[in-house]
């Protein structure tokens, strides 16, 4: 990933050390969702992205590009997860699987329609 963490990938460098100030206030606040999700993004930084990063660099960016609307529900879905809870969590990441689903599906006709309609 050319000297890029997995982090950056979502987030800019100089937001690690605030994830890390953030899992410990929330640790205080006793908000233990909000610390477990800001300490497993740091831990994932650390840990995965050595790992990660050498197969991510063999991947062409096309191959990459179809992975993203996935990893972005996940990421959806962690954060609802720890905001909301686990069953807004699936109501919001079902809904939003649902629209893609029919994007990726439906959306080719829709297009052709529209063309049409020039």
């Amino acid at each position: 990933m050319n000297s890029l963490s997995f982090a950056t990938l979502f987030l800019p460098d100089w937001a690690l050390p605030w994830m890390v100030v953030l899992a410990i206030a929330a640790w205080i606040l006793r908000a233990r969702a909000l610390a477990g999700l800001a300490a497993l993004i740091v831990l994932a930084d650390v840990v995965i992205g050595p790992l990660v990063a050498p197969w991510l660099d063999a991947i062409p960016l096309w191959a990459l590009l179809p992975l993203l609307p996935i990893i972005g529900l996940l990421l959806l879905h962690g954060l609802i997860v720890a905001a909301f809870g686990p069953e807004t969590a699936g109501q919001v990441t079902g809904t939003y699987l649902v629209r893609l689903l029919d994007l990726i599906f439906l959306g080719p006709f829709r297009l052709i329609r529209f063309l049409l309609r020039l």
